[in-house]
């Protein structure tokens, strides 16, 4: 008897542990394609999570850039880049809930001669640099960058500093990857192909508890 509830435990652990969501974001898919040239996007993920994208500064008309490759960029007045983050213009994330952000995907981070960079800040905190990797020139790669991050965030914004005389700082941002822990009490969650045998498992592990207690007491 023992050794069934502690294996009903074990599964309890499992199925629970199935809860967590994993999301990818790709915003170089066709997904966020509607997102071109609004000032503002809501996408929600299949994990009930609502993730708005705004670009700034709304006060030089920043609109955001969606391109088929590198994902999101934005455009102002005057731009010389559209389609990437660059002078005064940013980019914010904003999450209907706390998410933790393990990767952020960048684009068109390039080595000039010089190593371009891009900021980053968390829930409106302190600007955190990052800069192109030395072998991401402009011939043959795509200035990529990962972004390990693995931090519980509501909010991230891009932006990218000024570089000096006759050079500039540029870049996209691709996409993301998040989990989040639990879902929302009011949110049923769904089951993915890992945790629908532990579910029935857990079903007829309770079944055979039931079972044992039925013929104990006949």
């Amino acid at each position: 008897m023992q050794s069934k509830f502690a294996v009903l435990g074990f599964l309890a652990v499992l199925a629970s542990s199935s809860t967590a969501f994993a999301a990818n974001l790709d915003f170089s898919s066709a997904a966020f394609a509607a997102a071109d040239g609004r000032s503002s996007f809501a996408y929600t993920a299949s994990d009930g999570v609502t993730l708005t994208l705004i670009a700034g500064p709304q006060l030089q008309l920043a609109r955001l850039q969606q391109d088929s490759v590198d994902g999101f960029g934005v455009s102002t007045l005057l731009d010389t880049s559209p389609d990437e983050i660059d002078g005064s213009e940013t980019l914010t994330l904003s999450f209907s809930q706390g998410v933790n952000v393990s990767d952020v995907f960048i684009n068109d981070l390039f080595n000039e001669g010089y190593l371009e960079q891009g900021t980053y800040s968390i829930n409106g905190g302190q600007a955190r640099s990052f800069s192109a990797l030395q072998g991401q020139t402009t011939n043959g790669s795509n200035g990529a960058l990962t972004l390990d991050l693995d931090t519980v965030v509501t909010s991230l914004t891009f932006s990218a500093p000024s570089a000096g005389l006759f050079r500039q700082n540029d870049f996209a941002v691709r996409g993301i990857n998040y989990t989040v822990a639990s879902a929302p009490a009011t949110q049923v969650p769904e089951l993915s192909g890992n945790a629908a045998p532990l579910a029935l498992m857990l079903l007829i592990g309770c079944a055979l508890v039931v079972n044992d207690r039925r013929v104990r007491q006949s």
